[in-house]
């Protein structure tokens, strides 16, 4: 468990077995919860040093692409997540999940919907943090495997908004992609808006709608 959450999640479906495609969308293994032979290792080898994180995922795509799996589907150890743990470093996790995708990239090329997902984060990533240029490569790369404007446009949308909060000049650039892709996206012409009143006009127009966006969710989950 990690967080208050079962693992393996409700989205993994095979669980048991060749579960290579599984294991692609993402892993559910807690390394102190695998039991396997000293031969798997030495077949395949122990972890990739190279990564900043996702070791343990890296470790058991290799494990499945020789072995089969068994699981004891229910709670067995409990794993704590601190504020400075390294699995709450996102940084680190995008340059792993880099690493990941191209040595397995035969393997992600599979499954082409996995795959664009992770390299429009990557490049969501990229382009809010500064690397404009690689996250737009990213983003480039998502689209030629699953050429679908809307999503496209929606992903434009969230850089646009999140940049915003940074500097209005650069988040505007990409709501202005957004509006090209999706002409009637209200959402994108009000976010569009707010951002013409500069940098801290714009922060306080997502202050107000923060709390308005609590406010109506708490009105939901209580009637009353």
């Amino acid at each position: 468990m990690n967080s208050g959450q079962y693992i393996p999640y409700n989205w993994v479906k095979r669980k048991e077995g060749y579960i290579l495609n599984e294991l692609l969308k993402g892993n559910f293994i807690a390394t102190p919860s695998i039991v396997a032979r000293k031969e798997c290792f030495q077949k395949v080898g122990m972890f990739d040093e190279r990564l900043p994180r996702l070791q343990d995922w890296e470790l058991v795509l290799r494990l499945s692409k020789h072995y089969e799996f068994r699981i004891v589907d229910e709670p067995l150890l409990i794993s704590p997540l601190t504020a400075d743990s390294l699995s709450t470093n996102e940084t680190a996790r995008i340059e792993a999940l880099k690493l990941i995708i191209t040595k397995h990239l035969k393997d992600f090329l599979k499954d082409k919907e996995t795959l664009s997902g992770y390299y429009y984060g990557i490049g969501t990533y990229e382009c809010i943090n500064g690397d404009t240029q690689e996250g737009e490569d990213y983003i480039w790369r998502a689209f030629q495997l699953i050429p679908n404007k809307r999503i496209l446009a929606q992903r434009y949308f969230t850089i646009g908004r999140r940049a915003c909060l940074r500097d209005v000049r650069r988040g505007r650039r990409f709501l202005t992609k957004a509006l090209i892709l999706n002409p009637s996206g209200v959402g994108i012409y009000l976010t569009f808006l707010a951002s013409l009143l500069g940098n801290p006009g714009y922060r306080k127009v997502a202050q107000v709608h923060k709390k308005l966006s609590s406010l109506l969710n708490s009105a939901r989950t209580d009637p009353k």
